[in-house]
């Protein structure tokens, strides 16, 4: 039959329904429409020959449950009326009359939706009530059975609509409930997806336990047992989420808390490492004005003895220089274990469960990131020092000969020193472009 033919019915009951003569009897299950005179309702009949229209003098009766069409008054009266067995995988067109708003059509042959006869494909009421009965017809398929060793569902009473769900683990049991009529989901939001993923893991062996397990975590906070089905229907993206997380946890053999904690050991760890080399720094750095202050002291006194000065200016050359072979091994250490961080981080960033997850990365993403931020606040540290160091041991020696009038012999030194400061920072300055160099392209 032609769209045209159940376009021509609605407006038939609409134009009656808006002159007040409808009658929509629950009852009887149809709609009694009079018209002005006798001529007038055989008129009608004869133009709705396609469908089972009886009449009697100027009423017309409308069957509004047959074998091809089911005619509802509007979307509440569809919800309440539909049964699980009057469905029959939508083998009947649809009308949904609705006068307060847009009408709703199915049609069997395309299996498509129409609003006010007009295709819409981002209307779903039609195809959400067919995985709604679908849903429940899976999980009935799933009740106890006793030659099965898992079950998903416990009890499962269509009389009572009451799911019972029990869990060993949980050591409890959980009440699913659902209406008479069926739920009010969103005309422009399909659940189909999110049912058909439901369905399709229990082709994976384990999975369905760590669904039921979900379910012991989410569907509680729904108080109302009656509405817990359209409460599951509407979180199964969460319980989806977190039911294949657990599972891939299984799959790869991790227990994600106990892997944070060892992380976080991992991290304290690292921690310490970078904490004992900033301490041996700190110590130098109190150290350095100490040594200026007794070298300075230790000329001022032995002034009358040119060589013991030059003595005491050679021993704080040594020293410096010691220092800056000392700093040199700390750049070395905080390298070497940054460069240890990053391999253990990124053997568990290439975890499979983890490139799946990226999401439940972000935890020891902000443990790298304080291990990174603490390298590279050591590395600047390390750098400005021996900088320093280089420039006070430069000047240190030119004021410390100049004092003794030696002119030639204190440009000659300081030539020497500064020289010397140059080649070191040289040598720090291109060591520490090249690290900075590495850590950015080293991120993740």
């Amino acid at each position: 039959m032609e769209i045209a033919e159940y376009k021509k019915l609605y407006e038939t009951i609409k134009s009656a329904f808006d002159t007040g003569n409808m009658v929509f009897s629950d009852v009887d299950l149809c709609i009694d429409l009079t018209f002005a005179t006798e001529n007038d309702a055989v008129q009608v009949q004869n133009q709705l020959t396609s469908f089972s229209i009886e009449r009697n003098n100027t009423q017309i009766r409308v069957d509004c449950k047959t074998n091809s069409l089911h005619i509802y008054k509007d979307i509440d009266d569809y919800r309440l009326k539909i049964k699980l067995d009057d469905f029959n995988d939508f083998k009947t067109n649809i009308l949904i009359l609705n006068f307060s708003g847009n009408s709703f059509f199915y049609d069997k042959t395309k299996d498509s939706c129409l609003i006010n006869f007009i295709d819409d494909n981002n209307c779903y009421l039609f195809s959400n009530t067919h995985y709604f009965f679908h849903l429940i017809s899976f999980l009935k398929q799933h009740e106890h059975k006793e030659d099965h060793q898992f079950y998903f569902v416990d009890y499962f009473n269509k009389d009572n609509r009451r799911i019972i769900i029990t869990s060993s683990a949980k050591q409890g049991k959980l009440t699913v409930g659902y209406e008479q009529k069926i739920p009010d989901f969103p005309l422009d939001k399909s659940i189909g997806r999110d049912i058909d993923r439901f369905i399709d893991a229990f082709n994976q062996k384990q999975m369905p336990k760590f669904i039921k397990t979900e379910l012991f975590n989410v569907l509680p906070s729904c108080l109302e047992q009656n509405k817990r089905l359209e409460f599951f229907i509407n979180h199964l993206p969460l319980i989806l989420e977190r039911a294949e997380q657990n599972f891939e946890i299984y799959l790869n053999d991790l227990t994600l808390d106990n892997f944070k904690k060892q992380y976080l050991d991992f991290r304290i760890k690292y921690f310490n490492l970078f904490r004992d080399i900033l301490s041996k720094l700190t110590t130098q750095v109190l150290a350095f004005p100490l040594s200026i202050s007794a070298a300075a002291f230790a000329t001022y006194k032995v002034n009358n003895d040119e060589y013991l000065s030059y003595s005491i200016v050679a021993a704080f050359v040594i020293f410096g220089m010691y220092s800056l072979f000392m700093i040199g091994a700390y750049k070395q250490d905080i390298v070497e274990n940054n460069n240890l961080f990053k391999r253990e981080y990124d053997e568990l960033n290439r975890n499979p469960f983890f490139v799946k997850y990226p999401n439940e990365l972000e935890y020891f993403k902000s443990t790298k990131n304080f291990i990174d931020k603490r390298y590279g606040f050591l590395n600047k540290s390390l750098f400005i020092y021996s900088i320093v160091l280089s420039l006070v041991n430069s000047l240190f020696v030119f004021f410390i000969l100049k004092q003794f009038q030696c002119l030639r012999h204190s440009i000659t030194a300081s030539c020497l020193s500064f020289g010397f400061f140059a080649i070191i920072t040289i040598k720090q300055l291109c060591l520490y472009r090249k690290t900075n160099s590495k850590d950015k392209t080293g991120n993740i």
